[in-house]
């Protein structure tokens, strides 16, 4: 799980700073962070996957529920981001992309960490 984790961390913080360029900017996002926010869900997902794939071989963390909660949260939270922002693509909407994937980036960190107790 360390090697997607690891990936999708530092691809999270880039898209979110290219999204917090956008916002103190003043432009409209461009379309390819579109693309990069989908990329960095997609990694969420497969981080999430393994993680399963962990439980399921018999890793067993020592706080399961703060472990299941990162779990569920990191692939549902770049697509609720989404959700809340809808189509805004200013300055607001930016700053909520840049917030998300910058929350991912954490939440994928403290997934690993909590799998490893």
């Amino acid at each position: 799980m360390n090697g997607i984790a690891e990936a999708t961390t530092g691809y999270a913080i880039l898209v979110g700073l290219g999204c917090l360029a956008c916002c103190l900017v003043g432009r409209p996002r461009p379309r390819v962070l579109d693309g990069a926010l989908v990329v960095a869900g997609l990694g969420a997902a497969g981080t999430a996957a393994a993680a399963v794939a962990g439980l399921l071989s018999g890793i067993r963390p020592a706080e399961l529920g703060t472990h299941l909660g990162y779990l569920v949260t990191a692939p549902l939270l770049l697509p609720v981001t989404a959700g809340v922002v809808g189509g805004d693509r200013g300055r607001w909407g930016s700053a909520a992309f840049s917030t998300g994937c910058l929350v991912l980036a954490v939440v994928v960190v403290r997934l690993v960490a909590t799998a490893r107790a």
